[in-house]
């Protein structure tokens, strides 16, 4: 697919969510998006893109024409290589052949890893390296995720070794050998050969060693 990229480098805003551990990972920062967020991207290119906060939604968009993938890296001033992410995701019925996702151990615009879901209820998993992609998952149905129109909670957590891909709370995808190095982590969508709409509605992101690491 073409490359339609935003990667912020700005800072991790306020959270706006009270704070709480996961499995011994700190809440680093995150927003339920009833305001703007600092970390997001909101930018438009025509006839590639568009990405913004909705305020009056309280949400966070991307549309995108067909054959492309966008994206919103999450900035921060912690080193650590693990984390835990998660997002709350919606494609919308109207493109339900739409992708939501994340990013993870994303160092450029041409090495990183892609995790999302359809509108159809399945999964995938994608790696490129180079500006070569990789299939590391194929596409597979699971009655776990949620189908266009409905939320999914889609997450990745990386220890620094392995990394667990999971939607709802149920692991889909795990490897212990990830090909690529730590990096960063952030929000993607994706459109096949039609249009599509993408929603979050929250974020969070967790890491192990970096409480209170957050900067404006």
């Amino acid at each position: 697919w073409p490359w339609v990229i935003r990667s912020f480098a700005g800072g991790v805003a306020p959270s706006g969510l009270s704070e709480s551990d996961l499995d011994g990972y700190p809440l680093l920062a995150g927003s339920d998006l009833s305001q703007p967020s600092k970390t997001l991207a909101a930018v438009e290119q025509p006839g590639a893109y568009v990405m913004g906060h909705l305020p009056d939604e309280g949400l966070y968009r991307m549309r995108l024409w067909p054959n492309n993938i966008a994206w919103s890296v999450l900035a921060t001033s912690c080193s650590s290589p693990a984390y835990h992410i998660e997002t709350e995701a919606i494609v919308a019925p109207e493109t339900p052949s739409g992708y939501a996702g994340l990013v993870g151990r994303y160092q450029n615009e041409s090495t990183f890893y892609l995790f999302h879901v359809d509108g159809a209820g399945a999964y995938e998993v994608l790696s490129a390296q180079d500006g070569v992609w990789r299939v590391v998952q194929p596409r597979q149905v699971d009655s776990i995720i949620n189908p266009a129109g409905v939320a999914n909670t889609l997450s990745l957590q990386d220890d620094g070794e392995a990394m667990a891909f999971a939607v709802n709370g149920q692991v889909l995808y795990q490897t212990s050998t990830p090909a690529l190095p730590t990096g960063s982590t952030g929000l993607a969508g994706r459109a096949g050969g039609e249009p599509a709409e993408v929603n979050f509605d929250s974020y969070r992101l967790f890491a192990p060693s970096c409480a209170g690491g957050a900067t404006e």
